[in-house]
């Protein structure tokens, strides 16, 4: 298992084994000994620059893949979770917003819309072509591929309880799931708060933190120089 794996399950275990104590069964072991580690994973996301790529490249010839980037770049541009994207239609635009419940959390879901989404939705007259989760996840790899995004991405992974490291190309390991860590790295990309972000996915502010935001090194790059400088400012003319 993997560490992350075997956290879970401890945290399981002592959740249970809490509640027994509040029934009044006596447990003779100290569970404050007993930690749930987690590890931080890989955020894999496109940046701004690699969805734009992706949204310009030229599908014509290929109708399916042209599809399938369009609904991956919608939900990029949304956050919407795969099970609320599928259900999305007319009946849930509201002007500028796009207004709903979630399935999951039936908590409320408010997203304005941005030039991307509105143009995307407009092209389908609010009528997305229906194409299973596993189709979209088999097709935007291949579009990925053809659009070159294919930057090296090196993954930690577990072998026979062996920390391993595996390096793939990124548009191997585009899906639905990364269409919603694009949309949240690139609000805190952009100085969107994880606050406003919470309210948008309906996702707690611990849970986008930890899971979905990711940084990319020019975004990193960039933070730093604003707040001590660049090298090259401290550059001498000869």
């Amino acid at each position: 298992m993997t560490p992350t794996a075997a956290g879970n399950q401890i945290k399981t275990l002592k959740s249970f084994l809490r509640h027994l104590i509040r029934k009044g069964i006596n447990i003779d072991a100290d569970l404050s000994e007993f930690k749930a580690y987690k590890e931080k994973p890989t955020i894999i996301y496109l940046s701004q620059e690699e969805l734009e790529t992706l949204y310009s490249h030229d599908f014509s010839a290929i109708k399916k893949y042209e599809r399938v980037r369009d609904l991956f770049v919608l939900q990029c541009s949304t956050g919407l979770r795969i099970s609320d994207f599928k259900r999305l239609g007319i009946e849930h635009i509201h002007g500028s917003i796009i207004k709903m419940k979630s399935h999951k959390t039936m908590k409320d879901i408010i997203v304005p819309l941005t030039p991307k989404s509105d143009a995307i939705l407009k092209k389908y007259n609010y009528e997305l072509p229906m194409i299973s989760e596993q189709k979209i996840n088999e097709y935007i790899k291949e579009a990925c591929k053809l659009a070159g995004i294919n930057s090296l991405v090196e993954i930690q992974e577990y072998r026979n309880g062996n920390k391993i490291y595996n390096k793939y190309f990124k548009y191997q390991l585009i899906k639905t799931h990364v269409a919603v860590k694009t949309f949240i790295s690139h609000c805190g990309e952009r100085g969107i708060s994880a606050k406003v972000v919470s309210e948008i996915t309906g996702k707690t502010v611990k849970i986008i933190l930890d899971h979905y935001y990711g940084t990319s090194n020019k975004v990193i790059e960039m933070e730093m120089h604003k707040a001590f400088g660049s090298p090259e400012a401290n550059l001498k003319v000869v």
